[in-house]
């Protein structure tokens, strides 16, 4: 009723405490990872499994960007260790 009002020329918006007033949405850039390796260009040792140390990482985020499970894994022993974040 209010934007039809300011619409028609009238002054009725001019009483409500934000006067129509529109919040930008914030637009978060997702951060550039330098010098970041592709997995097929990784050492061969990694591959074999052989020494402890090397993780894998995994991330899921669900549909509506509210929850996230991080994964990760150290590749000779098979540890796991997860972390869950909700807001």
């Amino acid at each position: 009723m209010i934007r039809s009002d300011k619409k028609a020329g009238r002054i009725l918006y001019r009483y409500c405490r934000h006067q129509l007033k529109k919040r930008k949405r914030i637009v978060y850039k997702s951060p550039v990872i330098t010098d970041k390796i592709s997995i097929e260009q990784r050492p061969a040792i990694v591959n074999a499994r052989g020494r402890f140390g090397d993780w894998e990482m995994d991330t899921i985020i669900d549909k509506n960007h509210k929850n996230a499970i991080l994964t990760l894994v150290e590749r000779s022993c098979n540890y796991c260790n997860v972390k869950v974040k909700s807001k």
